[in-house]
């Protein structure tokens, strides 16, 4: 027997907004273009340059709601390995209704402090986690949990180009200021 999808079209429009915010942080003047994987991969997105590899969630909660996250063990196991396999970063994105974020999971750079890294020291609890309202057996599986606060957060941009614009202004003005 197939297991269902869970997955909407609105789940897929509130990921397509999280990357958007994602990428414009990466480069607010010229946001790297981004990718969709296929459906069944074990990542969402993808972008050439700079090379990441995205898991994106939303979630209907503020940020803070709780002090640690949960997720599906095997998601980030797959990106480590992914990312391994490729040389290439891999994060996660995670949306609440109040603020977005970000962390790395994995990284060829091995000074940028990961998931994977806090694995390895111990920081990440494991546990057996997951939605129990729906009857579906596969929704709880082994899980990660971490705090919150390891999160890169970051408010919302609600207008890219008027942020944009802003950034440009303030550039503009230090490059006056400093001759």
């Amino acid at each position: 027997m197939s297991r269902p999808i869970y997955q909407t079209a609105q789940d897929l429009k509130n990921q397509e907004g999280l990357i958007r915010q994602a990428v414009f942080q990466l480069n607010p003047l010229a946001p790297p273009k981004y990718t969709r994987s296929a459906d069944l991969s074990s990542y969402d997105y993808s972008t050439e340059y700079p090379p990441i590899i995205f898991e994106v969630k939303k979630r209907k909660i503020l940020h803070n709601q709780y002090e640690t996250y949960l997720i599906s063990a095997d998601k980030i196991d797959n990106l480590i390995a992914l990312g391994k396999e490729n040389g290439v970063s891999s994060v996660l994105i995670v949306g609440w209704t109040d603020a977005w974020g970000w962390i790395p999971v994995f990284s060829p750079n091995p000074q940028t402090d990961t998931l994977e890294a806090m694995l390895g020291r111990g920081e990440v609890g494991v546990s057996d986690w997951g939605r129990t309202d729906r009857n579906d057996p596969y929704d709880v599986e082994r899980s990660y949990e971490w705090p919150v606060k390891r999160f890169l957060l970051y408010p919302y941009v609600e207008d890219f180009e008027r942020e944009a614009f802003r950034i440009e202004e303030a550039m503009s003005e230090e490059r006056d200021l400093t001759g």
